[in-house]
C-alpha cells in the first residue's frame, strides 16, 4: 500500500519561535525537547537504515572532493552508526546568491558527511561519479534513501504530534504576549 505524504506547512511558527525565545528561553528550549521526543521513532529508522559495513568498494579509502577544499575529507566510511540531530528553528530565512538557507522551522540532519554522501548521491558530472550514483541505486534505491524513507514510515504520526506542539507553541507565545 502507498502513501501519499504531504509536508506539513506552517506559516508563522519561525516567528512565534523567534519571539519565544526572546520572552522564555526556558519554555522554548522545552519545545526543541519534546520535538526531539516526537521525532525519536524517524531518527532511529534513519540510522537504522544506513548500512553499517562499508555500501561499495572503494569507500574505505580517503576522499576530498576536488575543488572544495572547506568540505574537508569525506570519506572513508567509518563503520559507525551515524547520528541524526533533529532542530527547531526560529532563524529567518537567508538569500545568497541561488541558495536560500534556514528555511525549515521543523527539520531532522546527519552529523557526518558519509551518511549524506550515501543518503543524496543522486546526480554526477563524471563517469566515476555516475557509476557510484548507479550502484548506490541499484544496491539501496533511489535519494534519499535513509532520511525521507524514515519520514515516509511515521510521517501519520509525527504530522499529528507536531501539530500539537505548534498548537501549543502558538497558545504559549499569544499568553505571553497578552502578559507583557
Amino acid at each position: 500500500m502507498s502513501v501519499q505524504v504531504q509536508p506539513l506547512q506552517v506559516k508563522g511558527i519561525k516567528e512565534a519561535l523567534a519571539e519565544l525565545n526572546a520572552i522564555d528561553k526556558k519554555l522554548r528550549r522545552s519545545f526543541t525537547v519534546e520535538y526531539k521526543t516526537i521525532v525519536a521513532p524517524m531518527v532511529s529508522d534513519a540510522v537504522n537504515l544506513i548500512p553499517t559495513k562499508t555500501p561499495m568498494s572503494g569507500w574505505n579509502r580517503n576522499w576530498t572532493p576536488r575543488g572544495n577544499v572547506r568540505a574537508g575529507g569525506i570519506l572513508p566510511w567509518v563503520e559507525k552508526k551515524p547520528a541524526v540531530k533533529p532542530f527547531l528553528s526560529g532563524k529567518r530565512p537567508q538569500t545568497t546568491g541561488r541558495y536560500t538557507r534556514n528555511l525549515a522551522a521543523f527539520g531532522m540532519r546527519w552529523t557526518d558527511k558519509t551518511s549524506v554522501l550515501f543518503d543524496m548521491s543522486g546526480d554526477s558530472q563524471t563517469p566515476q561519479g555516475e557509476r557510484m550514483v548507479r550502484t548506490l541505486t541499484n544496491r539501496f534505491g533511489a535519494p534519499s534513501r535513509a532520511m525521507w524513507r524514515a519520514y515516509e514510515q511515521s510521517s501519520l504520526d509525527v504530522q499529528y504530534e507536531i501539530r500539537q506542539l505548534v498548537e501549543k507553541i502558538m497558545r504559549s507565545v499569544n499568553r505571553k504576549m497578552d502578559v507583557r
